[in-house]
């Protein structure tokens, strides 16, 4: 589809725009919105020249529901990052959405089961996630506006 040409095109004008301060030989923060690019653009590509020809409806009315309240989530996410930083906005967000995906593949489980078990994924994910950029990539994270007053 040409709007995933167009994303991605995108997607590589904004990063190129970015500028932040790199060691030699360091590929910096830019990398990951490049490699996503191109993969957009790959895809986009292969569905311009072959697109699918069963027919089908791309998505139901109900996965868009579904799907806006995910990028709301992301949205959120965002919102989280700026305002209290990384600590606290990843484990929300791994909450949230572990949580929204659990009611999707497991919606016999109890309620009070989802939540203790998105909860325990939350707090070791997000330990893990910090450990690995702080201590193995010694990244600076976003710490947000709110720790940012006090620091």
């Amino acid at each position: 589809l040409p709007i995933c040409v167009l994303l991605s095109a995108w997607m590589i004008f904004v990063t190129s725009k970015l500028n932040f301060p790199t060691s030699k030989g360091d590929p910096g923060p830019k990398l990951f919105p490049y490699i996503g690019a191109i993969l957009i653009l790959i895809c986009g590509i292969i569905l311009i020249i072959k697109p699918g020809k069963d027919g089908k409806q791309f998505m139901t009315k109900e996965q868009w529901k579904s799907a806006a309240i995910i990028f709301g989530v992301y949205l959120l996410f965002c919102l989280l990052l700026w305002v209290v930083g990384f600590m606290i906005a990843v484990p929300i967000m791994l909450f949230i959405l572990t949580l929204m995906f659990q009611a999707q593949s497991r919606p016999d489980d109890p309620v009070k089961k989802r939540v203790i078990r998105s909860l325990i994924y939350a707090i070791i994910a997000g330990a893990l996630i910090y450990l690995a950029y702080v201590i193995g990539l010694q990244a600076k994270l976003p710490t947000g506006l709110l720790f940012g007053l006090f620091g």
